[in-house]
């Protein structure tokens, strides 16, 4: 690069720093805001959303062909006050209203002849359904929907054979029955 090269390279330079500075002085004076849009997210929930992931740490027993609440009898981190180990222990309750991505998985000590496991919202509506047939004793479900403050989710479990009696759920690491929910962004 030649001399006057380099002199016209620095001073273009020169001038971007120049009209940054400038800018940045600019929203300095003014009373700049986030957008409307975004102004009722706070910012510590885009760093520290809404979450929490709730399990069960012993064994449940499951009377065959009852579709039953799982326990949720502890929790990894529970961000907003979501899960309550004392009373409904099986819900997750949703105390900022956003869009939330849920996560469920339960296992069986046994293999199922048929098995199941939902996520249930308010009590009655069932959001997401994973079903297997023969054989398999680990199962996971999936999905993502918008809540208001004070709607709560379930994990249930459901255990088929035909052949009567109860079944256990697995509390081993890695088989847990559990329930998880992550606010991935605010209702729009």
């Amino acid at each position: 690069m030649t001399p006057e090269e380099l002199e016209r390279t620095l001073d273009r330079l020169v001038r971007k720093q120049a009209e940054l500075e400038r800018r940045v002085r600019e929203i300095k004076r003014s009373d700049y805001r986030i957008p409307d849009m975004v102004s009722e997210y706070d910012i510590a929930d885009a760093v520290f959303p809404p979450s929490c992931f709730a399990f069960n740490s012993v064994t449940q027993t499951i009377s065959d062909n009852v579709v039953t609440a799982a326990n949720l009898n502890a929790s990894v981190w529970d961000t907003n006050s979501m899960h309550n180990l004392t009373t409904s222990n099986s819900r997750l309750t949703f105390n900022t209203a956003g869009i939330y991505l849920l996560n469920g998985q339960s296992g069986w000590s046994a293999n199922p002849a048929n098995g199941a496991i939902y996520i249930r919202k308010n009590g009655n509506a069932t959001l997401a359904q994973s079903q297997i047939i023969s054989d398999y004793r680990a199962m996971q479900i999936n999905d993502i929907r918008n809540f208001v403050v004070g709607e709560y989710v379930q994990l249930l479990v459901f255990y088929f054979d035909g052949l009567g009696g109860t079944h256990t759920t697995l509390a081993s690491a890695g088989t847990y029955t559990a329930l998880s929910a992550v606010m991935i962004a605010p209702l729009p």
